[in-house]
């Protein structure tokens, strides 16, 4: 003892002795100047989770701190009455290094692409449907601000794809494709219906980027959105005292619209393009979830909800700070996975945890995977999916014109003339695609009708090319873009893609000032070297069929 009474005392901050620490601090700071403080205020925080959800993101600090992530922040509701369950605004209140006394769960940052269901939501609403084809290649887009260019997080195209591929994937040239279709007023609109009160400012300030998640919302308001998925379409304001009256509902969305958001986003099979089979959001029982992942790699979130809970994952840094190139997948997925799981201990199939009844009118279809219509015996892949009367009457109309039959050469799969020997011709159906997407297909061995014919029984006299013919468009660059070039880099580095579109493989050549650049087969891309002034770009067969103007300074 006489060694304990000479030891110097050192005294530490008060730590651990407060129960969500960043939800009392919240009420506390919402009494009203000089009241006196009640002597109890009841939450609807269950402590036993509060203190699961609180472990779990202290034990992935050792694992995210690895990506440059140094803090993060959950939220668990009650789907059904929209009462807070769990609130971690940080790994750890008192870590004042770490800001952790910041609040993560009403901190508002940019949520990436977990906006998306909402962008497809209000486009299935306003008439469109989740049969429709959309094509991820190169899309440009004129703006107040100039072109715009939305690229995918792999920096690749994907050709064409379905909504359920292009949301489950986070794609996000489809996304704002749709949302160019939408309006970002109508997408505003609708964000603001789900609870995402903090987007305040006018459309023309978001832009079409609004449906990549561009504007700061609160990950709170983001699990009370998600929660009214799980509601079919029905939103109720996120609440944490005990005792309140039930909140006022509104609908966000249809429920057959909300539906079939759900469907899309527990697809693991959908999320193959963009994320591979398998990963994070891949459990054994039906949770619709969905990442995103801000500019700059700043903010990672993951959501995931169920007709039981809905829970919202945020990481990142409480100073702005980038992380390493982190993606919401990689960042914030396994934390909400390792939530989900704790919530769900013995759930060990689809059947295992609750799930919507599909509205009414609703009904599953199977497609072709190529042409969005109803899939008969020439359809190769195929696609079920979930559409409403006037949907399913779309996709079943016209199914014959979606496709075109050629007499083929079986010997080279060319187009067969007259000369061709009976048995070496076979009649094949082939999808109608658009030039933009026929190109594509044409590069990845997806099937296209040939256009060219058989050199061993060509059309008439003469053979060679037969191929069909139609204007031809030069799609990259944009009439009057501007280019600038960085001093600092070499000019061999320093060039453009030239884009076109024609009907056929028959060869188009691009100029420049009139001289010639390059003479392409399909898909029609060639590189220009940029130089300065003033450029006329043109297009063509034998000669300029589209021309643009470009400026380089």
């Amino acid at each position: 003892w006489r060694q304990a009474k000479q030891e110097p005392l050192r005294l530490l901050a008060r730590r651990g002795d407060v129960e969500a620490p960043h939800l009392t601090s919240k009420i506390a700071a919402a009494l009203p100047a000089g009241a006196a403080r009640p002597g109890r205020v009841a939450t609807t925080i269950d402590l036993r989770l509060q203190h699961l959800v609180e472990g779990v993101l202290r034990r992935q600090r050792a694992k995210v701190d690895d990506h440059g992530a140094f803090q993060a922040a959950a939220v668990v509701l009650d789907t059904a009455t929209a009462e807070v369950l769990a609130w971690v605004g940080s790994r750890d209140y008192g870590d004042a290094e770490a800001l952790g006394a910041n609040d993560g769960v009403v901190a508002l940052r940019q949520p990436g692409s977990t906006l998306k269901p909402f962008v497809y939501g209000a486009w299935m609403d306003g008439g469109g449907s989740p049969a429709r084809l959309i094509g991820d290649l190169p899309y440009e887009v004129q703006t107040p601000d100039g072109v715009y260019r939305p690229d995918n997080y792999d920096r690749r195209f994907h050709g064409p794809v379905t909504v359920r591929e292009a949301l489950a994937s986070s794609l996000n040239i489809p996304a704002v494709k749709i949302a160019s279709e939408l309006g970002v007023d109508r997408l505003l609109t609708t964000l603001h219906a789900a609870g995402l009160a903090s987007l305040t400012l006018p459309p023309d300030h978001y832009g079409l980027g609004l449906a990549l998640g561009n504007g700061e919302v609160r990950l709170l308001d983001l699990a009370g959105a998600y929660a009214s998925l799980s509601r079919l379409g029905r939103w109720r304001a996120p609440r944490w005292i005990a005792g309140q009256p039930e909140p006022a509902e509104r609908r966000v969305l249809s429920p057959e619209t909300a539906f079939t958001l759900l469907e899309m986003l527990a697809d693991d099979r959908a999320r193959g393009i963009g994320f591979g089979h398998a990963g994070p959001l891949a459990l054994p029982f039906r949770v619709a979830a969905k990442t995103g992942t801000s500019s700059g790699f700043r903010d990672n979130w993951a959501v995931g909800t169920t007709p039981d809970y809905t829970v919202a994952v945020w990481v990142g840094n409480f100073d702005g700070s980038p992380m390493n190139r982190v993606s919401g997948s990689v960042g914030a997925a396994p934390t909400l996975r390792q939530i989900l799981q704790l919530l769900y201990p013995d759930a060990a199939e689809p059947g295992d945890v609750a799930w919507p009844r599909p509205p009414v009118g609703l009904t599953r279809a199977r497609l072709c995977r190529l042409t969005g219509k109803i899939a008969d015996p020439r359809c190769g892949a195929t696609v079920d999916e979930w559409l409403s009367p006037a949907a399913l009457a779309d996709a079943s109309r016209n199914v014959d014109a979606a496709w075109t039959r050629a007499r083929v050469d079986r010997r080279n799969g060319l187009l067969a003339g007259p000369a061709c020997a009976r048995e070496d011709v076979v009649i094949a159906s082939y999808p109608r695609l658009p030039a933009a997407w026929r190109q594509w297909s044409m590069a990845h061995g997806l099937p296209t009708a040939p256009t060219r014919w058989s050199p061993r029984c060509p059309q008439g006299e003469g053979g060679g090319a037969g191929a069909l013919r139609d204007d031809v468009r030069l799609t990259a660059p944009l009439d009057r873009d501007r280019f600038f070039l960085d001093r600092s880099q070499p000019a061999a580095l320093q060039e453009v893609m030239l884009r076109a579109e024609a009907e056929g493989d028959a060869p188009l050549t691009f100029w420049v000032d009139g001289e010639r650049v390059a003479t392409v087969g399909p898909p029609f891309e060639a590189r220009w070297r940029l130089r300065q002034g003033r450029h006329e770009v043109a297009v063509g067969r034998e000669a300029p069929e589209d021309a643009i103007v470009v400026r380089v300074f």
